[in-house]
């Protein structure tokens, strides 16, 4: 139910939008509604991996109000709408599956 900032990496990128793809850790699994926690994201600071196309160009990972976060976590699917990330980042569900 911990954040797992390797797991996090960017789908797509056009016009100040980013959509980036979470998936919860196998070792420690997050359900949807862990996800849709607000602060949950909060522990984004570190770059994920060195493979990764995310780069950490602000304290947030860079996840940025408007943009999308695609889950996969242990219950089922969602896609999360970034509302704000200041002071930490607060998403709001536009679909789920379970």
């Amino acid at each position: 139910m911990t954040y797992a900032p390797r797991n996090l990496g960017v789908v797509s990128y056009c016009n100040g939008t980013t959509i980036w793809h979470y998936r919860s850790a196998e070792d420690a699994p997050a359900s949807v509604a862990d996800v849709q926690a607000p602060g949950f994201f909060g522990s984004a600071s570190p770059p994920p991996s060195p493979r990764s196309q995310a780069a950490a160009w602000n304290r947030n990972m860079g996840i940025a109000p408007g943009d999308l976060i695609m889950v996969s976590a242990s219950d089922g699917g969602a896609i999360l709408f970034v509302d704000s990330n200041e002071p930490q980042i607060v998403v709001r569900p536009m679909c789920a599956t379970r």
